[in-house]
């Protein structure tokens, strides 16, 4: 993508307040996690999934298109953050990450 192999399927206008949002909500999450861990050094992949999610999002439906597209968009983001390919990580399940969302 910055070197121009790759076309997003997405405008970077578009995305800039999902991915606002989405960062917010993953860094709560973290920090919570964290706390109930009593701290100490966890190793985590940053990005999460959400590598695969962007280059996978349907480029017929932008997430500027819709008030859905746009949650589904956001959604997602912060789902495939927290996950990696076996899904949600470090112990989260799909109704606390609702809970934050």
């Amino acid at each position: 993508l910055r070197k121009g192999w790759r076309t997003a399927p997405f405008a970077k206008d578009e995305v800039q307040a999902p991915f606002q949002a989405a960062a917010e909500v993953v860094t709560v999450v973290r920090a919570r996690l964290d706390d109930q861990r009593g701290g100490g050094f966890v190793m985590r992949r940053v990005e999460g999934c959400s590598i695969h999610f962007m280059w996978e999002w349907n480029p017929g439906r932008p997430p500027g298109s819709s008030r859905e597209a746009l949650v589904d968009f956001f959604r997602g983001l912060v789902f495939s953050t927290l996950s990696d390919g076996r899904g949600l990580v470090e112990g989260l399940d799909k109704e606390t990450v609702e809970y934050y969302v």
